[in-house]
């Protein structure tokens, strides 16, 4: 972890940024990343779920650890290749030891 608030920047891009300076509509911001981009896409459903259109992470899961709840539904297109052993999509120990969470887990 660092002490930067990636999430902070992102609301602050969309809100300011975007919407403002370039009349993005903000009602349409689709969160995705690949790998360790989508573990931020996940963190990003959690914590701006009411701002997103919908998150889609690809060959990621959830942080270690990290287990919270977004406050509202959040649409998600999980993809994921079931002989990922980088970021394991069944529930298991990945080569670097760390634990991955499954989906499942956290959308039921």
């Amino acid at each position: 972890t660092t002490c930067v608030d990636d999430v902070g920047w992102v609301k602050h891009v969309l809100t300011w940024r975007l919407s403002r300076d370039l009349c993005m509509d903000i009602d349409r911001v689709y969160a995705t990343g690949f790998s360790n981009g989508a573990m931020f896409t996940y963190e990003l459903g959690v914590a701006m779920g009411s701002q997103l259109a919908a998150v889609v992470p690809f060959a990621g899961s959830f942080h270690p650890g990290f287990l919270r709840t977004p406050a509202v539904p959040v649409p998600l297109m999980d993809v994921h290749g079931s002989q990922d052993m980088e970021v394991p999509a069944n529930l298991t120990t990945s080569h670097d030891g760390w634990f991955y969470v499954l989906v499942d887990t956290i959308t039921n």
